[in-house]
């Protein structure tokens, strides 16, 4: 995963106001884990963080890195908990 122009412009200047969780994950994205690498090294923390991805994708803070694989990945976010917000989530122009 890579940070979009938009990311990048967050982290310097904080120009989109962030939340601070989504702005401790947007740190994470460092251009050499992939998406299932991120995941991997959540552990227990993997579906929450796959949600957060997600919706840093969707607002175009981070992008999949040319010719990443999507094996093992979701193309939905798994079912919500309460407290979070129910979206349509795209992901490589899919809408669930």
């Amino acid at each position: 995963m890579i940070k979009t122009r938009k990311g990048l412009e967050e982290i310097e200047k904080r120009t989109h106001k962030l939340p601070g969780r989504l702005r401790a994950i947007l740190f994470m994205v460092d251009g050499e884990r992939t998406f299932a690498g991120l995941l991997d090294q959540a552990g227990n923390m993997a579906g929450p963080l796959e949600i957060q991805l997600q919706e840093l994708a969707t607002m175009g803070f981070i992008a999949a890195i040319a010719g990443e694989s999507t094996a093992g990945r979701r193309k939905c976010a798994p079912p919500f908990t309460e407290g979070v917000r129910r979206q349509k989530w795209r992901w490589h122009e899919s809408v669930c």
